[in-house]
């Protein structure tokens, strides 16, 4: 092997080296094999570098003109009721009320010929399905999704 192979394979092994013995902020730890190393958060099931917050939804309806306005993944109940009632009057609305409020889940709003049924649930698929059973079960017909959405809880740091 000549000197230059030499050399050139002592510093691939110098640069190896480093690589592995790299130091990791506070929080994370070194990973990697074959020649690849980065830095990963510690997992020790300790969540105090963040939190969950939760998601806020609301469904809003003016009966009298068949307005319906609707908000999801607000930081505050407040805010999801100030959003869904703004949006209802948006929608042509002059007197919205909120109907149903929910968090960190989901919400359906199944509409049939003679009325709607709203149900929180923890999916939209299952919320859809708990509304159309009441509405079939309160005798209304052509009963289908008029409104899903979920709010779902946030990590953040």
């Amino acid at each position: 092997m000549s000197n230059g192979m030499r050399w050139i394979g002592f510093a691939l092994l110098l640069v190896v080296g480093i690589a592995h013995a790299q130091n990791c902020p506070e929080g994370m730890v070194p990973e990697g094999g074959q020649g690849v190393a980065s830095c990963v958060p510690v997992d020790n099931g300790n969540q105090s570098r963040g939190h969950w917050v939760n998601r806020w939804g609301v469904i809003a309806t003016d009966v009298a003109s068949q307005s319906v306005g609707a908000s999801f993944n607000q930081p505050s109940e407040e805010d999801a009721k100030q959003s869904a009632l703004a949006n209802c009057l948006s929608n042509g609305g002059s007197h919205c009320k909120v109907e149903k409020t929910y968090f960190n889940s989901c919400i359906a709003m199944v509409v049939g010929d003679k009325g709607y049924n709203i149900d929180v649930a923890e999916t939209a698929d299952q919320a859809v399905q708990d509304g159309a059973k009441g509405c079939v079960g309160a005798g209304d017909t052509n009963c289908r999704a008029g409104y899903r959405s979920c709010s779902t809880a946030q990590w953040v740091q």
